[in-house]
C-alpha cells in the first residue's frame, strides 16, 4: 500500500474513533503530498482537514491552514471558517449562527459533532463558572431556546430553582498522600540519581 493509501486509512480510523489529533496528522500530511505532487494526483480534503481541526480544538492550526490559500479557497470554505473565526472569538451566539449554514451532507455529521462538542464545553464552563445562572442567559452560551435550554439543564443534572439554575454538585479530586515511607524511599531515588 502507498504512502498516500495508508494516511487515507489511518485518517478514516482516526474519525471513526474520534482521535482528531491523529486525523489532523494525517491530513497534515496528505497536505504536503498533495503540494508536492501534480495537481489532483494526491486526493485531499481541505473541508474536513479544517473541521478536524476544529474538533481537536487546534484553533491556531485553523487559522494558519485557512491563512496558507489562495483567495478562491477561501472564498469556497468560507461557511466553515465562519465557525472556526466565532470560535476563536468565543462569540457564541454566531458560533451557533454559523452552525446552521447549509453544508454537503458528507460534512453534516463533523458539523453536528463539533455543535455538539461546542456545546457540551460550553456547559462545563458555565458549571465552573456559575453557582446559579438564568436559562435565558444560559441559552447564549448553549445556542439554545430559552426552553430547550431548560430541558437541556435539566438533563445534565442541574437542578432548577425558580428561574435559576445551579450545576450539579463536583466531586472533590481526592488526592494520595504520601506516606513518610514513600516520600523516603522516593528521597533515596533521587539521591541515588545524582551521585
Amino acid at each position: 500500500m502507498s504512502t498516500v493509501g495508508i494516511l487515507q486509512s489511518q485518517l478514516i480510523d482516526a474519525v471513526s474513533e474520534g482521535n482528531w489529533n491523529v486525523a489532523c496528522n494525517c491530513h497534515n500530511s496528505l497536505e504536503a503530498e498533495s503540494r508536492a505532487s501534480r495537481a489532483g494526483e494526491v486526493p485531499y480534503d481541505l473541508r474536513h482537514h479544517l473541521l478536524c481541526l476544529l474538533l481537536a480544538g487546534q484553533l491556531e492550526n485553523a487559522r494558519f491552514l485557512v491563512a496558507r490559500q489562495d483567495r478562491d479557497t477561501k472564498r469556497n470554505i468560507s461557511n466553515y471558517w465562519k465557525i472556526g473565526k466565532a470560535l476563536w472569538k468565543r462569540d457564541y451566539q454566531n458560533i451557533y449562527a454559523a452552525f446552521q449554514a447549509s453544508f454537503p451532507e458528507s460534512y453534516a455529521q463533523l458539523i453536528r459533532r463539533l455543535e455538539d462538542q461546542t456545546r457540551e464545553k460550553s456547559l462545563q464552563l458555565l458549571a465552573r463558572a456559575f453557582s446559579t445562572i438564568r436559562a435565558a442567559d444560559a441559552s447564549v452560551y448553549l445556542g439554545l431556546p430559552t426552553d430547550a435550554t431548560s430541558r437541556f439543564l435539566s438533563s445534565k443534572g442541574w437542578t432548577s430553582e425558580g428561574a435559576f439554575f445551579s450545576p450539579p454538585a463536583v466531586q472533590p479530586v481526592v488526592r494520595a498522600s504520601l506516606d513518610p515511607g514513600h516520600l523516603h524511599n522516593l528521597t533515596q531515588f533521587v539521591v541515588q540519581l545524582e551521585h
